[in-house]
C-alpha cells in the first residue's frame, strides 16, 4: 500500500507540475512554484520512513493551507527541515559512534557553564536580561542566562545534558542541578528529575532507590519555594491552557501551523494577559479595523464560566502582553493541528515508548531516550519545540533513537 502511494504520488509530481494552472489572479509562475513547493513536501514525506513523520509533514501542508496559507509558512519550513535531519542523524549514527555527539553536547555544555559563571560576575560581553516579553534589560548581564538568551531556555538545556553527564558519571550529572536552580525554572527542574531518574531506573536499579527519595525531596522542596515567592506565576498557566483547548475544541480540525500567536482565515482572537495575571481573549473588532491595522476588544476570561461574557472590557492594567504560545506544546498541537494532530502525536510516541521496550536498553539507547523524556516533560509547561536553539536537537535524538533501535 505504501509503496503504490510513493509510486502514485512520484509520478503525479512529475506529471502535474508544469501543467498546474489557477484562475484566481495569480500568476502562472507563483501557483507553479507553490505547487512544487508544497507537492514536493508530500512527496517526501512519503519516503522519509516513518509513518507518523510523514503524516505530521502531510498534516502541517493541508491545515497552512485550509488556515489560508497566510500564516505558518516559516513552522511549515521548520517541521519539514527537521524531518530531513531525522533521516540524516538516523542514517549518521546507526552507522557511527554516538559518544562523538555526547563529547560535541559536553563541549558546548562547558562552555554555557563559564559563560554562566562570567554573567554572575557582570563580565558577560554579549547578553543582558531579557523580559517575559522578549524584551532585553538594558545593563543587567548578571542572569545566567548561558548562550541561551532567557533562563527557562537555559534551565532545559541544562537538564537535557545531564543524562549525556550520565552516560559518564551519575554523581557529576547530578552537579549540574545547582546551575539549574539558579535558572529558576520549575520546568527545567521537574525535566532533569525524570531525566536522571529514567536513566537511573534502567541502568541500575540500586542507584534509583537511592535517587528516588534525595530527587524527589529536592523537587518537591523547589516546588514549594517557587509557590510560596511567585504563586501567580504558577496559577496563570491553568487559564491558558484551558482557553487554549476550549477554543481549539470550538474547531477541532486545528486553526493551522503558528496560529495560536497570529490572527488567520480561520481566527480573529489572540490570547493576552495583564500585568497582574489576570487573562483575557483579545477579539478583531471589525467595524474599527481595516488591512493596515487591527483593533481589538477584549473579554477578560473565567474558567468556571460556561458562557463567554461580551467583548469589549477595558483591560485593568495598561501593561498587556500577548501569549505567543500556550506554555505547553501538547495543548498546542491541539490547538493548531485538532485532534488528527494529537493522534499523530499519540501514536508517535506509542512507537518510540514499544520500541525503547523492544531494544537491549544499552547505555547510549537508555541515554537517548532519556533526553527524549525530559523534553517530553519540559513540554508540560514550556516551549522548548518553539524555541530553535533547543528544538534544533529533537530530531538529532530522535534519529539517533532510531537508527540505534533499527534492529527490533
Amino acid at each position: 500500500m505504501i509503496d503504490r502511494l510513493k509510486k502514485y504520488f512520484l509520478l503525479s509530481f512529475i506529471a502535474l507540475c508544469p501543467l498546474v494552472y489557477s484562475t484566481k489572479g495569480l500568476s502562472l509562475r507563483d501557483v507553479q512554484e507553490i505547487f512544487y513547493q508544497f507537492f514536493s513536501i508530500i512527496v517526501i514525506a512519503l519516503f522519509i520512513g516513518n509513518v507518523w513523520i510523514a503524516a505530521f509533514l502531510i498534516l502541517n501542508v493541508i491545515t497552512f493551507l485550509h488556515a489560508g496559507a497566510d500564516v505558518g509558512q516559516t513552522q511549515v519550513l521548520n517541521v519539514f527541515l527537521a524531518a530531513l535531519l531525522f533521516m540524516v542523524s538516523k542514517a549518521y549514527f546507526k552507522k557511527n559512534n554516538l559518544t562523538q555527539l555526547f563529547y560535541v553536547l559536553i563541549g558546548v555544555l562547558l562552555l554555557n557553564l563559564g559563560w554562566m559563571i562570567l554573567q554572575k560576575l557582570s563580565l558577560d560581553p554579549l547578553f543582558s536580561g531579557q523580559t517575559n516579553g522578549g524584551g532585553l534589560i538594558p545593563g543587567s548581564f548578571n542572569d545566567p542566562v548561558g548562550f541561551f538568551g532567557i533562563k527557562m531556555a537555559n534551565g532545559i538545556f541544562l537538564s537535557i545534558l545531564i543524562p549525556v553527564v550520565a552516560f559518564f558519571s551519575v554523581p557529576v550529572s547530578l552537579a549540574l542541578f545547582f546551575p539549574i536552580l539558579l535558572c529558576q525554572s520549575v520546568s527545567a527542574v521537574m525535566a532533569g528529575v525524570s531525566g536522571i531518574l529514567f536513566f537511573a531506573y534502567f541502568k541500575s536499579k540500586k542507584t534509583f532507590l537511592i535517587l528516588l527519595p534525595i530527587v524527589l525531596l529536592g523537587f518537591l522542596a523547589v516546588v514549594f519555594l517557587d509557590f510560596k515567592v511567585d504563586p501567580k506565576t504558577f496559577s496563570s498557566r491553568f487559564p491558558v491552557w484551558h482557553s487554549a483547548v476550549r477554543y481549539a475544541l470550538k474547531n477541532p480540525l486545528g486553526y493551522g501551523p503558528d496560529s495560536y500567536r497570529n490572527f488567520n482565515k480561520l481566527k480573529d482572537f489572540v490570547f493576552v494577559g495583564d500585568s497582574k495575571y489576570n487573562h483575557a481573549i483579545a477579539k478583531v473588532d471589525p467595524e474599527h479595523s481595516n488591512a493596515n491595522q487591527k483593533f481589538l476588544k477584549v473579554q477578560y476570561y473565567n474558567m468556571n464560566q460556561i458562557a463567554m461574557p461580551p467583548f469589549g472590557m477595558d483591560m485593568k492594567s495598561p501593561q498587556v502582553d500577548f501569549w505567543d504560545n500556550p506554555h505547553n506544546e501538547f495543548i498546542q498541537i491541539l490547538f493548531e493541528y485538532g485532534l488528527v494532530g494529537i493522534i499523530i502525536l499519540g501514536g508517535f510516541l506509542r512507537e518510540i515508548y514499544l520500541r525503547f521496550r523492544m531494544s537491549e536498553k544499552s547505555t547510549e539507547v537508555v541515554v537517548l531516550a532519556s533526553i527524549i523524556l525530559v523534553f517530553l516533560v519540559a513540554s508540560i509547561t514550556q516551549f522548548p519545540f518553539h524555541l530553535t536553539r533547543l528544538a534544533y536537537l529533537m530530531p538529532i535524538i530522535l534519529g539517533s533513537f532510531y537508527g540505534r533501535t533499527d534492529t527490533v
